[in-house]
């Protein structure tokens, strides 16, 4: 048996796994006409009941969006020294896109990583965490991604960064 917000969970049990739940109906309960739904408050004006979300669909667009913000996208260029000059990144394919996993100190990223720090004012980096949309022209296939990556000197990225904080400065 567990325990869930200080209730005991009767899905554990096995004793009450055959039991059916009816709800009671008492004589005070009421019908609603059809299309009573539609009449019905806003209730997004009402505050919420104690322990819970703050914020509801129904909640002022602005409390929305601090809840679901969108990634930040910016546009990263590249140029490799030559045709053996390594990126030094690790990615991980996630639904035909690139996620920045690891970044190597002796690469082509962290050397425009370090020469667009040092601008002022500072220019983007490549981070942890940061998602490849589209390398050049290539765009929806994470595979030509990386193909175009090595045949390229010179890669202009679109990157997307989520707001949420991943524990890397810029």
């Amino acid at each position: 048996r567990s325990l869930l917000m200080g209730q005991d969970c009767s899905c554990e049990d096995s004793s009450k796994q055959d039991e059916k739940f009816v709800p009671a109906v008492s004589s005070e309960d009421q019908v609603m006409p059809e299309g009573a739904i539609t009449q019905a408050q806003d209730v997004s004006k009402f505050a919420p009941r104690s322990g819970a979300p703050a914020v509801a669909s129904g909640a002022p667009k602005a409390n929305r969006e601090r809840t679901q913000e969108k990634p930040r996208v910016f546009e990263f260029v590249i140029k490799k020294l030559g045709p053996d000059d390594k990126l030094g990144m690790d990615v991980k394919h996630v639904h035909h896109r690139l996620e920045v996993v690891h970044v190597f100190p002796d690469g082509a990223i962290e050397r425009t990583n370090q020469t667009n720090r040092a601008k002022s004012p500072m220019g983007e980096t490549l981070n942890l965490g940061d998602v490849i949309e589209k390398v050049n022209n290539v765009e929806n296939s994470d595979h030509q991604m990386v193909a175009e990556c090595r045949l390229r000197d010179e890669l202009v990225f679109i990157v997307s960064r989520s707001n949420a904080p991943t524990g890397v400065t810029q």
